[in-house]
């Protein structure tokens, strides 16, 4: 079922992309790439299919020591049989040790211990008939090397909840237990009996890794968020003492699942979604090992690693999409020992799966080129600046002899970028394409990305971004501009424009569209001191500041305002056929996706892309570049089966699906009626709620997937205006709705320091 929380984190990453820009100096096309600096080691990788590999649930594995731990259960009489298989990865062979567990109970944690032995926590679900209640009931339970039941202690009573959720379990070396919870680890002496817990400090930690170490000693990874941004440390949880001891700060946070993994020299191995780190807690410092894609392997699938005694790192990944999962042992090098593959460096803000899924498969497929990926934002360490500071990092490679080879232009300013001579074009490669046909693709959407006759980018997928009205408001015909949306507002006094308005979103929704028709980049001139900017500063100090807004979960609904006239118009975030029905259903009556204001009046739909590359012009592989674009676009690589495919056969596919649907029949071929009397596709429905308001898909109109088909022909990238231009205008706007200074005095202000920025940048 659609939730609301899938419409916001659209809404969040669509307005994201809107603010965002680069202001760039020229970067010519004459530039170098700096000597790339190779590291002294690299490590090859081994995949290896363990005994018995197509039973095993790799979510269920663990690495401990030199050994793969895996369990299967087989269930008679409601009585479970589970066996623990233990692979070497020194010598591979498989040992294993049978669980006689009693009758409906699971395993809902377990590790092993130094003997070969394993402690379990044990879960059994009860439901009283009586009270009509439920929970579960767990047991603290060891076996030893052979099996046999060491003991097993009753440990309900220490979880208030029905759902006890345990994130991690280890035995030390004095074989005393611990059990990671949500906020606290739970200490069992070496008979299973409680013995205190260790409470997590402030409401803002968390547990992010947990396990024992090869020095016999627990430890804690806690990831903590405050004023300066996140923080992840380590800890030994001290058994004795009852707390977290020697805290060591700058661990390397990302994907641990869970997971301590410390090597022969007390180091421990860390890992992210790209790279693969060792940690000394002596000196709090992190050294990079190496990056999973040069391993051919998708780091957002790894979810476990860990430190073999002969120094080879294994490691266990798991895709969930394509069901390609297993064990990896990694094997160290000399660099100048391996033979390697031309380099294409692809530059990105922040981490994807499905871009890594992309550059995997081509390193696989291709003998020649080799693509590694530059991640400008770090999910190590995570700030409010953190995307800015991406920003201005990408800003300084381009402009430097550090450019990368392609840019992933998701979230982007490609018109800025664009004007400023970075991106080949990619037209004359289309054009010569054995692989891509230009026929096949939206025509629209090429024209998007195609400025000053260059085309820029193929993006991959797109989704769009509109306004919305009914009709009889904003009438028949997408497109309109910022006086005629100031109209509207002024015959409508006491209405809202839209849902929850603050000065700052309807800003932004004004000058996303709107902010070139103040500036000329050419000439370096600005006319943010006339008339239109000053009557947009006073219809945008209307709206309540955005502190000012609280939620109210009593208050009507966005649909329930629309529907009383009290609310005009709504943002709609479209990223699938069926999404108009939605629209039609809050206005209760015709709609039109007016768009956002914009100078020429044009429809005003904003286009996202997903998987956008471009070349660029600095580019010494541009052969190799264009193979991996091909081979995105192409289908061999990636996902990104998000939004509306940029490939007009796939596109043709979604629409037949999305119409001709199967529905569910009974035992004599009738159909199936749900509580409306309507048919119940073979799919099931899924719905959306707002507050009170809820709404259950049905299968679209042909007439609906048209109006989400013209909108795909006219949408267009949105600049959204530089950050630092925007930052301006807010900045010094606040004056004027304060009632400190005239709209006059406010924007002549804004007009000489955007004017110095623009003459400074341009």
């Amino acid at each position: 079922m659609k939730v609301i929380s899938d419409i916001l984190r659209r809404m969040a990453a669509c307005a994201l992309c809107a603010a965002l820009a680069l202001s760039l100096v020229s970067c010519g096309k004459n530039g170098g790439k700096e000597e790339e600096k190779l590291p002294e080691w690299t490590y090859i990788p081994e995949f290896v299919e363990p005994e018995n590999a197509e039973n095993i649930s790799w979510y269920e594995t663990l690495l401990a020591g030199d050994d793969l731990y895996y369990y299967t259960s087989d269930w008679e009489d409601e009585k479970a049989t589970t066996t623990i298989h233990r692979w070497s990865a020194t010598d591979g062979s498989v040992s294993e040790v049978k669980l006689a567990l009693e009758e409906g109970e699971n395993l809902n944690q377990w590790c092993v211990a130094e003997d070969g032995g394993v402690c379990a926590v044990v879960a059994r679900w009860n439901h009283d008939e009586a009270t009509q209640t439920s929970r579960s009931d767990y047991a603290l339970v060891e076996y030893d090397a052979g099996g046999n039941q060491v003991f097993r202690q009753d440990i309900t009573s220490l979880f208030t909840e029905e759902y006890a959720y345990i994130n991690g379990m280890a035995v030390d070396g004095e074989g005393r237990i611990y059990l990671c919870t949500d906020d606290q680890v739970l200490l069992f002496d070496a008979e299973g009996n409680h013995a205190g817990e260790v409470k997590l400090a402030g409401m803002q930690s968390y547990p992010a890794g947990f396990g024992a170490g090869k020095d016999g000693k627990v430890y804690l990874i806690v990831t903590s968020y405050g004023d300066e941004g996140r923080d992840t440390s380590l800890s030994q949880v001290d058994f004795e003492t009852k707390s977290l001891a020697g805290e060591h700060k700058g661990y390397p946070s990302g994907n641990s699942e869970g997971t301590i993994a410390q090597d022969e020299t007390g180091g421990f191995l860390a890992f992210d979604f790209v790279s693969v780190y060792r940690y000394d807690p002596e000196t709090e410092q992190k050294e990079k090992l190496f990056d999973w894609l040069d391993c051919d392997i998708n780091g957002t699938n790894v979810r476990q690693v860990g430190a073999l005694s002969d120094g080879r790192i294994a490691a266990i990944y798991e895709d969930w999409n394509s069901g390609d999962s297993g064990l990896v042992l990694l094997t160290r090098k000399k660099t100048s020992e391996v033979v390697r593959k031309q380099q294409i460096v692809l530059g990105a803000i922040y981490s994807n799966a499905d871009l890594q899924d992309a550059a995997v498969k081509f390193n696989k497929s291709n003998d020649t080129y080799h693509v590694q990926i530059r991640y400008y934002m770090s999910d190590d360490a995570w700030s409010e600046t953190s995307y800015e500071d991406a920003i201005s990092r990408l800003n300084n490679d381009i402009t430097s002899g550090n450019c990368p080879d392609i840019i992933v232009l998701d979230g982007l300013n490609v018109e800025l970028l664009a004007s400023k001579g970075v991106f080949e074009d990619l037209s004359p490669m289309l054009e010569g394409s054995e692989a891509l046909d230009r026929s096949n693709m939206i025509e629209g959407v090429l024209d998007a990305y195609t400025m000053d006759g260059i085309l820029t980018a193929i993006p991959n997928t797109v989704e769009l971004q509109t306004v919305i009205g009914a009709k009889s408001k904003v009438g028949d015909t997408p497109g309109w501009t910022l006086e005629e949306m100031m109209a509207l507002a002024d015959a409508n006094p006491d209405a809202d424009l839209l849902y929850n308005s603050s000065r700052q979103s309807m800003l932004t929704a004004c000058l996303q569209y709107n902010i070139d028709s103040f500036i000329d980049w050419d000439s370096g001139s600005c006319s943010f001191d006339g008339e239109e900017f000053q009557r947009l500063l006073e219809f945008v100090a209307r709206f309540p500041d955005a502190e000012e807004i609280t939620w109210d979960a009593d208050a009507p609904s966005e649909p329930e305002l629309i529907q009383d006239g009290k609310v005009l118009l709504t943002e709609a975030y479209i990223y699938e056929l069926d999404a108009m029905q939605l629209y039609l259903a809050m206005f209760g009556e015709d709609i039109t996706a007016v768009g956002y204001p914009n100078p020429d009046g044009n429809n005003g739909c904003v286009l996202s892309a997903n998987g956008c590359y471009a070349i660029t012009s600095k580019s010494k592989v541009k052969d190799g570049a264009w193979a991996f674009i091909e081979s995105t676009l192409s289908g061999e690589g990636g996902n990104y089966d998000f939004g509306f495919p940029n490939n007009r056969s796939r596109l043709e596919q979604m629409v037949e699906d999305e119409l001709n649907v199967e529905y569910v029949k009974d035992a004599n071929g009738e159909l199936v009626l749900d509580e409306n009397g309507d048919p119940i596709p073979e799919g099931g429905s899924h719905g959306i709620g707002y507050g009170n308001w809820e709404y259950y898909y049905r299968v679209p109109t042909r007439e609906e997937v048209d109006m989400i088909l013209d909108l795909l022909e006219g949408a267009k990238p949105v600049s959204g205006g530089d950050t630092k231009i925007l930052s301006i205008i807010n900045e010094e706007a606040e004056a004027f709705f304060q009632g400190q200074k005239s709209v006059e005095d406010v924007a002549d202000i804004i007009q000489s320091r955007i004017n110095v920025y623009v003459n400074e940048n341009r």
